[in-house]
C-alpha cells in the first residue's frame, strides 16, 4: 500500500528547520517498519509492505496533518482506453452524486497532456454512470497520477485528517510527573505534539506493586499508539508520607508534600539533564493549584514547569481522555492517599512554608538513590494474587479490628474500600503460606 502523508505547521518553519523536522520524522517512521519512505518536498511517500493495520498506525503519528492512501496502483497502457477501463472499475465502489477528476501526467510518452485526459474522464463519467461534474462542490474527487509504467488512484473519500502538530521529540526534553490519573496521561500527550520528549518519573504513594503495574500499562498504552517513550522511574514515599503528616498541622500538609514533589523532580530532572518538568496541573481544580501556590512553587524550582492543562476544565480533560483512549485505563486508578481533609487554598504566610518544609530535613541526595528505573512489569507477586470472584472465605479488613486467625488449609479472600490495604494484607499473610487472595 501506498500512503501520501502531508505535515502540519509546515508554513511555520524555515527551509533548514523543515528539513531537519523531515528527517526525525522519516526516521520516526521507518522505527515503525515502514519499508521506504521517499521525500517529495511537500509530502513524503510511504510505502508499506511489512505488517497490517498500518493506517491506524499513520493517524497516531505526530505531525501528520493529512494521509492519503492510494487505493489503486496498477500498470497502464498509453492510451486513453486503459484509463476507462480503471474508471469502470471505480466509480461503482464509491457513493456520490457530484464529482471532479483531477488528472496529472508525469509520462510525458502518454499522447494526451493532463488536461485534455481530465476533460476526456468527466465527460466519460458524466455519460456513462449519469452522474454530475462539479469544479467546486463535489461528493468524490478521483486523483490520477500517470507514471511512466504506472497509474495512481485515490479519492477524497480515502483521505484521512492526522494529529498535527509537531513531531515528536526535535530536541525539546522534559521530566514527566506521570501518576496515570486522567490528568496525567492527557498532559503528557499535549506536551508530546509539541515536540517535547519525556522521561516518566511515577511517585508512588504508598507502594504497591499493583498500582505500579496500573500506571505502568497506560505508560505502555501511550509507547504502543503515540510512540511516546522513553525511560520510566518510580520512587516509593509511603515513609515521607509519614513523616509530614506526623509533623506537618493540619491545612499545610499538602502545599508541603507538593513542595517536597517539586524538589525532588527538580533535583532529579537536573541529574537527567533535562530542561523541564511537565505536570498535570490546572488551576483551581485542587487547592494547591492556585494562582498563589503555584507561583511559590514555581519559585523553589529551577526548572522550567510545563502545565499542558493549566486553562482546561475537568469535562474539556476527560473529553481528550476519551478521545486518546486512555480514560478507562485512567479510571482504574484510585486515590490511595490524603494528607488532609483540607488544605488552605491560599498561602498565608510564606515564610512558615519553608519553614515548615526546612524543619522536615529532607535528604534530597539520599532520596534520589531510592529511585528505580522500570523497563518492563510482568510478573509482579502482588499480581497473580488479585481476583475477580472471590476465593473461599471473604474478610473485610475495613470494618474488622483484627484479622481472624487463618487456616493454612482453607483460601481467604480480602476486600476493603481501598484495594491497596487489601493488596498489602496479602503480602503479609503470603510470607507465611496462607492462601490468601484480594479484589
Amino acid at each position: 500500500m501506498l500512503y501520501f502523508l502531508k505535515f502540519g505547521e509546515t508554513f511555520l518553519k524555515s527551509k533548514t528547520t523543515r528539513k531537519r523536522f523531515v528527517q526525525l520524522f522519516q526516521n520516526q517512521l521507518k522505527g515503525k517498519w515502514f519499508s521506504r519512505i521517499e521525500n517529495r518536498n511537500a509530502y513524503l511517500l510511504v510505502h508499506w509492505e511489512w505488517k497490517e493495520n498500518e493506517l491506524n498506525i499513520l493517524l497516531n503519528t505526530f505531525w501528520i496533518q493529512k494521509i492519503e492512501v492510494i487505493r489503486f496502483v496498477e500498470d497502464i497502457e498509453n492510451n486513453l482506453d486503459s484509463l476507462y477501463k480503471l474508471i469502470d472499475r471505480i466509480i461503482p465502489l464509491y457513493d456520490f452524486n457530484t464529482f471532479r477528476i483531477s488528472c496529472k501526467r508525469e509520462n510525458k510518452k502518454f499522447p494526451m497532456n493532463s488536461m485534455d485526459i481530465q476533460m476526456e474522464l468527466w465527460k466519460y463519467v458524466c455519460d456513462n454512470f449519469d452522474k454530475q461534474a462539479s469544479y467546486k462542490n463535489f461528493d468524490l474527487n478521483i486523483n490520477i497520477r500517470i507514471l511512466n509504467d504506472k497509474v495512481w488512484i485515490w479519492t477524497n473519500q480515502d483521505s484521512y485528517n492526522g494529529i498535527w502538530w509537531l513531531p515528536y521529540w526535535i530536541e525539546w526534553k522534559a521530566l514527566n510527573l506521570f501518576s496515570g490519573g486522567i490528568d496525567s496521561p492527557v498532559a503528557t500527550y499535549l506536551a508530546a505534539k509539541r515536540w517535547i520528549k519525556q522521561d516518566f518519573l511515577f511517585l508512588n504513594i504508598p507502594w504497591s506493586d499493583l498500582l505500579l503495574s496500573q500506571v505502568f500499562e497506560i505508560y505502555s498504552f501511550l509507547w504502543e499508539k503515540y510512540s511516546i517513550k522513553w525511560k520510566f522511574f518510580s520512587l516509593d514515599l509511603s515513609k515521607y508520607i509519614k513523616q509530614i503528616k506526623e509533623n506537618i498541622e493540619n491545612g499545610y500538609r499538602q502545599i508541603i508534600f507538593k513542595i517536597f514533589l517539586y524538589k525532588i523532580s527538580d533535583k532529579f530532572a537536573k541529574k537527567l539533564k533535562v530542561n523541564s518538568i511537565i505536570n498535570g496541573e490546572n488551576l483551581w481544580q485542587v487547592s494547591t493549584q492556585t494562582m498563589t501556590n503555584m507561583e511559590l512553587l514555581d519559585k523553589i524550582n529551577n526548572q522550567l514547569n510545563i502545565r499542558p492543562l493549566i486553562c482546561y476544565d475537568k469535562i474539556e480533560i476527560i473529553e481528550i481522555a476519551n478521545k486518546i483512549w486512555t480514560f478507562n485505563l485512567s479510571t482504574k486508578i484510585q486515590e490511595t492517599c490524603s494528607l488532609e481533609e483540607h488544605s488552605d487554598s491560599k498561602i498565608k504566610n510564606i515564610k512558615k512554608i519553608l519553614w515548615l518544609y526546612n524543619s522536615l530535613n529532607f535528604n534530597l541526595d539520599e532520596i534520589l538513590w531510592e529511585i528505580i528505573n522500570i523497563n518492563k512489569i510482568q510478573n509482579l507477586n502482588i499480581l497473580q494474587y488479585k481476583v475477580k470472584t472471590p476465593k473461599g472465605e471473604i474478610i473485610d479488613i475495613e470494618n474488622i479490628s483484627k484479622i481472624p486467625t487463618l487456616n493454612k488449609e482453607k483460601e481467604y479472600t480480602f476486600t476493603c474500600s481501598s484495594w491497596y490495604k487489601a493488596s498489602q494484607k496479602v503480602l503479609e499473610t503470603r510470607k507465611e503460606w496462607f492462601k490468601t487472595y484480594f479484589m
